[in-house]
């Protein structure tokens, strides 16, 4: 019986420290040039832009990552990662092809991050992510931009909003003066105004970024 007591107590101890045991994952872009920003499940981690960067404390498992490229030209990547403990290597490099573009892909190359930090988490998205996405779902099924607006407003005015999330919004819109309106309406409700340029970057004209900027600052 004792003998028993301690083969559970060790495995209990065991499966602690396994669980405890967290890693990170570094991510570079194959150019200096190429700076990018760092969403883990739909959270940014960096809150300017970098051409690497490492994130610790993240645990065994699948992780949903989406790299937004700091030009508008240049394409966004998102896939999922798979980080283990035993990997060898948990760094990842942004490629660029010219047939299809930038990709990520995993690599034993060792660099020195830009920015090391740790995984940030946002308890707004991972619990309410789904609702947005069934308003945005319901947004896209109307028409009209007029619609669309009040639809978007008196969702803005009841929940907390992150800046992109405002800028999915936006992206549902057909005009960019419908755009511009609902940037600017937004902006007081935003609970992460130093992610804003991701608003500008939902808007088509240099005009109307300008305009957003002078209507907020």
């Amino acid at each position: 019986m004792i003998n028993k007591s301690i083969l559970i107590t060790f495995i209990l101890i065991i499966s602690v420290q396994l669980f405890a045991q967290t890693t990170n994952i570094k991510i570079s872009s194959e150019s200096t040039h190429d700076m990018f920003w760092l969403f883990i499940d739909d959270v940014l981690q960096n809150q300017s832009s970098t051409n690497s960067i490492q994130i610790d404390g993240l645990h065994e498992g699948s992780y949903k990552v989406r790299i937004e490229m700091d030009n508008d030209d240049i394409n966004t990547l998102g896939q999922k990662i798979n980080v283990s403990t035993s990997r060898k290597s948990n760094n990842y490099i942004i490629k660029q092809d010219r047939r299809i573009g930038f990709s990520l892909e995993n690599t034993n190359q060792s660099f020195r991050p830009q920015i090391v930090q740790s995984l940030q988490i946002n308890d707004y998205q991972i619990t309410d992510n789904k609702l947005f996405k069934e308003f945005l779902n319901h947004l896209n099924e109307s028409s009209f931009d007029k619609d669309k607006q009040t639809m978007a407003k008196q969702y803005i005015t009841n929940n907390p909003m992150h800046a992109i999330e405002i800028a999915e919004i936006c992206k549902a819109l057909s005009f960019d003066s419908s755009r511009l309106d609902i940037a600017i309406f937004a902006y007081p409700y935003c609970i992460d105004k130093g992610s804003y340029f991701f608003v500008e970057k939902a808007l088509d004209f240099n005009t109307n970024k300008k305009e957003l900027w002078s209507k907020i600052e």
